[in-house]
């Protein structure tokens, strides 16, 4: 690992790794993280066939890994490593945001493990494609990941950093504001304040009375009646120039200060308005920009229903893989329901349930084939290929 971690950075074409029971440990796997991440252009990493005690896989799903494809199968992991994966794919504060691709098959996660990895899928808008396949998952597994595609409710804890985090939204715009005052470069932002139309109607009249001696010097050339110095003496010792310019000089400071407090509080009420409302979808994630790194809480629309909050679910997933488990119709129940529910053309788009528990032409089965068959692109024929087909 030694000689790897000085080799493989100078590939810069290197693009995919692959470690097939190369009996890694603890400190190699740490290793590798700590190399993976001086690697320009490596995105796939295959660890396969290499168990670990501490099954801490989940350090290549880190929040900074750049990897797209992990593929960790035939590695025993069991409800302790799904944990830490679950927890490195999101938490209400956190999110991995490059990861597209998570292959898991072969393992031992179980139904406790599939409850950890379900929590990670909740608030993670990344991930594409997911293969549990053969993890000794049934019914109760199967739920919480069915339960993640529909709507579900957000936990407390989750309420809590939401609301916490919301706070913290609503500080910014008095905080901007003190920071600000001292160089008034709060000013450039734009609103639809009071205070807009005064500045600018200032800023215009000082720029007339500047030009104005040029124009009527151009227009008495021009003309030829009279001459520059007398034109443009006509027009600075006239009463009508004089009193508009007495009018552009600007606002009185009264005046002025009250505008001011005006556009501030329009700025606060702006802030509050992004952060609180009466609507029942709140997009909090267009609050504001910021340099710190988004949360995972507030990335997400929520409807408010019966006292709970309610999000929309995961329709990111477009490939779960759950054959060789012991699923039976009561998952394939919870399955049609929540992706039913899913908007059309997004969320899941392929399925998998071979090899489970239950007879593959059950009704229930059969009404989620056709609806999958739907809602899957690759699985729609062209015309006349059926006819095709068939002659071959």
């Amino acid at each position: 690992m030694q000689a790897l971690s000085k080799i493989l950075p100078s590939l810069s074409n290197l693009q995919r790794l692959h470690l097939w029971r190369a009996g890694l440990t603890e400190q190699t796997l740490t290793s590798l993280k700590s190399t993976v991440s001086l690697c320009l252009n490596l995105r796939t990493v295959v660890l396969e066939g290499n168990p670990l005690p501490e099954q801490a896989f989940h350090i290549l799903i880190a929040e900074d890994s750049p990897l797209t494809h992990l593929s960790l199968r035939n590695n025993c992991i069991g409800e302790r490593g799904a944990h830490l994966i679950g927890a490195a794919l999101s938490t209400a504060r956190v999110a991995n945001r490059s990861l597209l691709y998570l292959n898991l098959a072969f393992n031992s996660i179980g139904d406790v493990g599939a409850k950890h990895i379900a929590q990670g899928l909740r608030l993670n808008r990344t991930l594409l494609c997911l293969s549990l396949a053969y993890n000794r998952i049934g019914d109760a597994g199967a739920a919480y990941l069915a339960e993640v595609l529909g709507p579900f409710a957000l936990t407390h804890d989750e309420i809590v950093e939401r609301r916490r985090q919301m706070g913290k939204w609503n500080s910014l715009p008095s905080q901007t504001q003190i920071a600000d005052s001292k160089n008034e470069s709060w000013l450039s932002i734009a609103s639809s304040s009071s205070l807009e139309p005064s500045m600018s109607n200032t800023t215009r009249s000082s720029t007339r009375k500047k030009d104005m001696p040029k124009k009527e010097e151009n227009q008495t050339a021009s003309e030829g009646n009279l001459t520059p110095g007398r034109k443009e003496e006509t027009k600075l010792t006239g009463k009508g120039p004089d009193t508009k310019l007495a009018r552009g000089k600007g606002v009185k400071p009264a005046a002025k200060e009250k505008n001011l407090s005006v556009f501030k509080q329009e700025v606060a009420d702006q802030g509050s308005r992004l952060t609180h409302t009466d609507k029942t979808v709140i997009p909090v994630s267009k609050v504001a920009e910021t340099s710190e790194p988004e949360i995972p809480v507030l990335e997400t629309e929520v409807q408010y229903r019966e006292g709970k909050v309610i999000v929309l679910g995961n329709d990111v997933l477009t490939s779960l893989n759950l054959s060789g488990n012991r699923l039976t119709e009561q998952s394939l129940s919870s399955f049609l329901s929540s992706v039913s529910q899913q908007p059309a053309g997004g969320g899941l788009l392929r399925l998998s349930l071979s090899r489970n528990c239950f007879q593959e032409d059950c009704d229930i089965f059969l009404k989620l084939q056709e609806l999958m068959t739907l809602r899957d692109p690759l699985s729609k024929t062209v015309p006349g290929d059926e006819e095709h087909e068939q002659a071959v």
